[in-house]
């Protein structure tokens, strides 16, 4: 029976971004302004159009999707080399980026250039451009380090990014070849298992389950933005 591989930002070698919704919450005092205008000032631009809490993160073009793929935990030493947090720990996408998107709690950001970057156990020590002591490091605490969508590495047959099919719709083929619809992608939810979609229903009740294997699931098109059902029988609501 197969499975459908969901790809988190990629483990690298795809696997689903569960932690794509995540939003940082929490209070912006004088560092953590100045810290932001030192990172806008050396990208030239500020995003305050940026929409905050969103999956994804838009620049002020509206060219480049960005994909949410750490957290910023603290400053590490004292030259302003940064602790993050990989929503994903088996990716290597951020070992290999050359610039970052850096969105604070307010839903601000600007992109700026990544100085170094080198893991440490389930971390990642990034250095960014212009942040260049601990007390700039520390006022980063809590943002959000974002990739272009356009860097991640492809997926194989089989397997997809879940930040692309987050609102996509998910249909139930039916024996006739009408279709029924069951809602909208939520998210994606791993158990030790199996890997399941929450889909917001249709009909306004709870959310669906959607178990990621080939007896439930017929096709995911993110080209289409559709997930066809081969049945709904056996699904369960949250």
């Amino acid at each position: 029976m197969r499975t459908w591989t969901s790809s988190i930002d990629s483990r690298a070698e795809p696997q689903g971004y569960r932690l794509v919704n995540r939003v940082i919450r929490g209070g912006q005092g004088i560092a953590a302004r100045e810290a932001k205008q030192s990172v806008q000032d050396v990208s030239g631009a500020s995003s305050d159009e940026a929409a905050g809490g969103e999956p994804s993160t838009r620049s002020p073009s509206g060219a480049v999707n960005w994909v949410p793929l750490a957290e910023i935990l603290r400053p590490h030493g004292v030259r302003g080399e940064l602790r993050l947090r990989p929503y994903n720990r088996d990716s290597q996408l951020l070992l290999e980026l050359d610039e970052v998107y850096v969105r604070f709690a307010d839903g601000e950001g600007s992109e700026i250039s990544v100085e170094s970057a080198r893991p440490a156990n389930d971390a990642i020590l990034m250095k960014l451009f212009s942040i260049d002591d601990r007390n700039r490091a520390e006022a980063l605490r809590g943002a959000v380090v974002c990739a272009k969508r356009v860097d991640f590495p492809p997926v194989e047959e089989g397997e997809f990014y879940v930040c692309d099919v987050e609102g996509a719709r998910v249909v139930v083929d039916g024996t006739s070849g009408d279709e029924s619809d069951l809602g909208r992608v939520r998210e994606l939810v791993s158990y030790p298992t199996v890997d399941v979609l929450i889909v917001d229903a249709a009909d306004g009740g709870r959310p669906w389950e959607v178990p990621l294997v080939d007896s439930v699931v017929r096709s995911v098109d993110v080209a289409s933005g559709c997930v066809r059902l081969v049945t709904s029988d056996g699904l369960e609501r949250v």
